[in-house]
């Protein structure tokens, strides 16, 4: 989600974390996820936790959303920073709830998948994209093991193949294997959407 939001790979990779219950394996982990525009984006998880979070945050220049995917809310915040004032403050406000339609995740994947068999575009979540998150994935674990230690990354090793924020008709398109003489049918232009980079 992260990257489809940014739309690049970070070039700097830390994570931290504990281990509580074994001496091998991370209960609590913080990773950090730096950009080249300047976007940071932190991602806690803990398994300890008393309850249950699942939540997605972001912050942008002119507003901030929340999506909780426990209780399957989207909720977006007019707020900021009052730069006017003789000492910054921050300038709260009621948040909005934003309707989406609440399909179910996983059949949505499955049909998303069928599209492709029969269209023959290209996932939204190809293989170049997976190659992307076991890159950031191997480079938390090698900086959790080596107690934070920044792990850098080159940001154009899968650029150019699979977009990460194409959305609309034009990205469906552009997301079509090429046609052969055998199937010399184009494949059929639909929309697509995801929801807003910070996580919990």
């Amino acid at each position: 989600v992260t990257l489809r939001l940014v739309g690049s790979m970070p070039f700097e990779v830390v994570a931290t974390g504990g281990c509580y219950v074994r001496p091998d394996i991370a209960d609590v982990t913080v990773t950090q996820m730096l950009f080249d525009n300047g976007v940071r984006s932190h991602i806690f998880v803990s398994w300890l936790h008393p309850f249950k979070e699942q939540r997605l945050i972001v912050i942008g220049s002119k507003k901030m959303a929340s999506f909780d995917d426990v209780a399957k809310k989207l909720v977006l915040y007019d707020q900021g920073v009052d730069e006017q004032a003789a000492v910054l403050a921050p300038v709260h406000a009621k948040g909005v709830e934003v309707d989406f339609p609440l399909d179910e995740p996983l059949r949505q994947e499955c049909l998303h998948f069928l599209e492709c068999l029969a269209t023959r575009c290209r996932p939204r979540t190809d293989g170049i994209n997976g190659l992307r998150v076991l890159e950031i994935l191997h480079a938390a674990q090698r900086s959790l093991t080596a107690n934070g230690h920044p792990v850098l990354l080159d940001p154009e090793k899968f650029a150019g193949d699979g977009g990460l924020i194409e959305v609309g008709p034009a990205a469906e398109k552009s997301r079509r294997a090429p046609e052969t003489a055998s199937d010399p049918q184009p494949a059929s232009q639909g929309t697509s959407a995801y929801v807003p980079v910070r996580s919990r």
